[in-house]
């Protein structure tokens, strides 16, 4: 008895499983383009954070390095569009007011804070992402 006269062999498939397979998959690929979207979003959100945490430090230790030398107060607000985040700010203030907790002529108070401005206006609000660090400086009573 041979099988071989009972079996055909296809050369091609239906367009039954060819739509099936088309539909099966885009039932994968929408989910994972969607999920490829999301995790760029997230990436661009967690550089930007990193970058205003770096640039937060970073702000710190510039003044740490220049009351070494002066001890003078001071308020700058800079933008980090030259750094490519045209929509982060920073604000840095050294102080000696006791009301922040310094004391005159002896303890320097240096607060920085980075914020993402999305409303442009350069005015840190209560709603926008904001990293702050603050330390104490005392000044070198024999310098």
């Amino acid at each position: 008895m041979s099988l071989r006269g009972t079996t055909r062999l296809r050369r091609g498939s239906t367009l039954l499983e060819l739509a099936a397979a088309m539909a099966m998959t885009a039932i994968v690929l929408v989910p994972t383009t969607r999920l490829l979207v999301r995790s760029g979003e997230l990436d661009e959100r967690l550089l930007r954070m990193t970058a205003m945490r770096n640039a937060c430090v970073d702000r710190v230790h510039r003044q740490l390095a220049r009351l070494a030398h002066d001890f003078r107060e001071l308020s700058v607000t800079e933008s980090l569009s030259s750094e490519g985040y045209p929509d982060v700010r920073s604000l840095t203030v050294c102080t000696m007011s006791p009301g922040r907790g310094g004391i005159s002529g002896r303890l320097m108070v240096v607060d920085v804070a980075v914020w993402l401005d999305r409303n442009g206006d350069g005015v840190r609000q209560a709603s926008e992402s904001t990293y702050r660090a603050t330390t104490k400086v005392a000044r070198n009573p024999y310098g």
